[in-house]
């Protein structure tokens, strides 16, 4: 066994073994990269395929045996235009600086807003440039071939028109009398009902109806004045070109209600202003000026202390005197009921 394992390490055919031709080709290999060192070239793909090529022919040829796998093949994504600009658009705003980038972190939906913005903005633009465009083209057709084509038509149509009349008309000179009046009346009928149709819609063939009552003044006025609502404005009743119908009632006396801040016989003295809207209310009241009178005294006598010493009070004493008093006139009404003097004993 020993002599056996003796030849087979011994043996040219090992795998350590070499053959001239081998030991040739290293040497030649050897002898290339030295010549490569010597005159400085760059070891380059080329330079190594062809060092391998004399170092070691077979494996060169292993080498350039093999091949792309021609069903391993790489497919790049497709990205449509729109979902580029998205992209692009959100880089922008997340690339941007300041308020655009605060506004993106707590807005994230803000670049599709903003890219559907410009995409509208472009189609805009776009539609108004292309009718700008056929509006030009349009109008130098129309001064050129196209007024030309248009005059052409309308001749066309006088002509054709016309030699339809003259035909008409060269058959109606062949009818008989009677078709002929039959067709003259025909023609009158029609134009008797084209002017009753027009005259009954411009209302001369059948009047319109007036309306009864007078609704808005502004109609008939032969001058109109337009006032500004909110302007200022002087009350009727207290300009100063005026003379206010006023009269003064004296010496009112009365006893009125106790209350919690006033004795047992409260009393009320004063003297009352009464304006009329016009002279004749003044005179019916200084007439009745007795029975008016004891219509004060009466409303009077229903309020207690306390409520005349206030001016909340006062103030519903004189709108109760003004009901009152207008409730019982017959020439008109009071306007107003002024205090001039007033006394209250406790």
């Amino acid at each position: 066994m020993a002599t056996e394992n003796e030849k087979n390490d011994s043996s040219p055919a090992g795998p350590e073994s070499s053959t001239p031709e081998t030991d040739a080709a290293k040497a030649k290999a050897e002898d290339f990269l030295d010549q490569l060192a010597e005159t400085g070239g760059e070891f380059t793909n080329e330079n190594i395929d062809e060092f391998l090529e004399m170092q070691d022919p077979e494996f060169a040829q292993q080498l350039g045996d093999i091949k792309k796998d021609s069903e391993l093949t790489v497919f790049d994504p497709e990205i449509d235009d729109d979902t580029a600009a998205l992209h692009d658009e959100i880089a922008r705003w997340r690339d941007a600086k300041g308020l655009k980038r605060t506004a993106y972190l707590i807005l994230p939906f803000l670049p599709r807003v903003s890219l559907a913005v410009k995409k509208l903005k472009f189609r805009l633009f776009a539609f108004i440039q292309a009718t700008k465009i056929r509006l030009k083209h349009f109008l130098y057709y129309l001064a050129t071939a196209g007024r030309r084509k248009a005059q052409a038509k309308i001749m066309g149509a006088i002509k054709s028109a016309v030699s339809s009349v003259a035909s008409v008309l060269a058959d109606v000179k062949h009818l008989s009398l009677k078709l002929k009046l039959a067709f003259a009346g025909l023609i009158l009928l029609l134009g008797a009902s084209g002017a009753v149709l027009y005259l009954t819609w411009k209302g001369k063939l059948i009047p319109q109806e007036s309306r009864l009552f007078l609704v808005n003044l502004a109609e008939n006025a032969d001058e109109v004045h337009e006032v500004d609502a909110h302007g200022t404005f002087e009350n009727f009743y207290d300009n100063v070109r005026s003379t206010p119908n006023l009269l003064l009632i004296q010496k009112i006396v009365v006893n009125i209600r106790a209350s919690k801040n006033s004795g047992p016989n409260p009393m009320m003295a004063g003297e009352l202003f009464v304006e009329g809207l016009n002279p004749d209310v003044v005179i019916e009241v200084k007439d009745r000026e007795a029975f008016f009178r004891d219509t004060i005294q009466r409303t009077t006598e229903d309020f207690t202390f306390d409520q005349l010493s206030s001016a909340d009070g006062k103030q519903l004493l004189i709108q109760s005197l003004l009901k009152e008093i207008n409730r019982n006139l017959t020439t008109g009404e009071l306007r107003n009921v002024r205090i001039k003097t007033f006394i209250l004993k406790p």
